[in-house]
């Protein structure tokens, strides 16, 4: 039997005011009518379902009170956004809601939206430490997955020069570090278009032949980092 409109309506300004104890008087009322999948299948104009919207805020609660509800499929369906419920949640950075999630779908780990962008790239370049060790806690495979243009986790954070992200990274799999995007860069080449010195040493200290790796410029990272003109970077190579 389908739910009115009016029922799908009072489930998520419940949830999206948090409000576990409405929810939870919804879904008993739903169950007790044999109801449930309704509200389940029940998305916004955005495409959100009421256990997206949940994950999203981060509130745990109500993002418990909703799982039972959804089957893997029913919980890997994206939003207009691209991104489903998992997702998002690991974007945010909202831990215990990405570990809610790991310990009824480890398989998670590896779904990526469109441009293959995993849960782990979007926790890493948002610079969400524990969301990233609770993703590869669960399944650290998940580290090898590259975006469409070829960038791993690890290109994007040692770019922006997220340094904890970069050392938890290069610590459950020092290769990545030779890993190549589209252009044949390195994560060295990103780390050097930033200033975060740290970032550069954690790389070569991972594998210090990556300062030979040219992409497909001919570039070393040497070489960008002389034309953005980092000193320090250059420096430290040198030393190195």
């Amino acid at each position: 039997m389908d739910l009115p409109p009016l029922s799908h309506q009072a489930l998520f300004a419940a949830v999206r005011s948090a409000d576990a104890d409405a929810v939870r008087r919804l879904l008993a009322g739903a169950e007790a009518s044999g109801s449930t999948a309704p509200l389940a299948a029940a998305q916004t104009d955005a495409g959100e379902s009421a256990l997206y919207v949940a994950a999203e805020a981060g509130a745990l609660e109500v993002v418990r009170l909703l799982l039972p509800l959804y089957d893997l499929e029913a919980a890997k369906l994206r939003s207009r956004l691209d991104l489903d419920a998992f997702h998002v949640a690991a974007k945010q950075g909202h831990t215990e809601v990405v570990k809610e999630f790991l310990g009824r779908w480890p398989e998670l780990c590896s779904v990526c939206d469109s441009s293959n962008t995993c849960p782990l790239y979007s926790a890493a370049v948002k610079d969400h430490l524990d969301v990233v060790n609770a993703i590869l806690d669960t399944d650290d495979s998940c580290i090898k997955i590259v975006r469409k243009n070829g960038k791993t986790s690890l290109h994007n954070a040692a770019r922006i020069g997220y340094h904890r992200i970069v050392k938890a990274l290069i610590e459950r799999d020092p290769g990545i570090v030779a890993v190549k995007d589209r252009k044949g860069q390195t994560a060295l080449h990103m780390a050097v278009k930033g200033k975060n010195t740290d970032v550069v040493e954690e790389l070569l200290m991972a594998d210090v032949s990556i300062l030979n790796v040219r992409d497909k410029k001919a570039n070393t990272a040497l070489h960008i980092a002389t034309r953005k003109w980092r000193p320090q970077v250059y420096l430290f190579s040198k030393i190195t």
